[in-house]
């Protein structure tokens, strides 16, 4: 793999090592859901602003994402306080 293998090669790559080494298929969802515990942990470690977090949250999760995560993300669509 190298920064310029598509997104589609590299899931096949991802799939076939975890097969070889007998581990379950990733699960879509807990991918997702793993992927907001580490943004909320930069969060919490003051890393990343509100901001960075829920906009990060609409971009990469969406509204179609899991339903645990639909709360974060709609943060993203809340106007500022003024």
């Amino acid at each position: 793999m190298t920064p310029l293998t598509s997104s589609f090669e590299m899931d096949a790559l991802v799939a076939d090592a975890r097969a070889e080494l007998g581990m379950n298929p990733l699960d879509p969802e807990m991918t997702t859901v793993l992927a907001a515990q580490a943004a909320l942990r930069r969060w919490q470690r003051t890393e990343i602003s509100d901001r960075q977090l829920t906009s990060w949250a609409h971009r990469a999760i969406g509204h179609d994402g899991p339903q645990v995560l639909l709360d974060l993300v709609n943060a993203d669509d809340v106007p500022d306080a003024i």
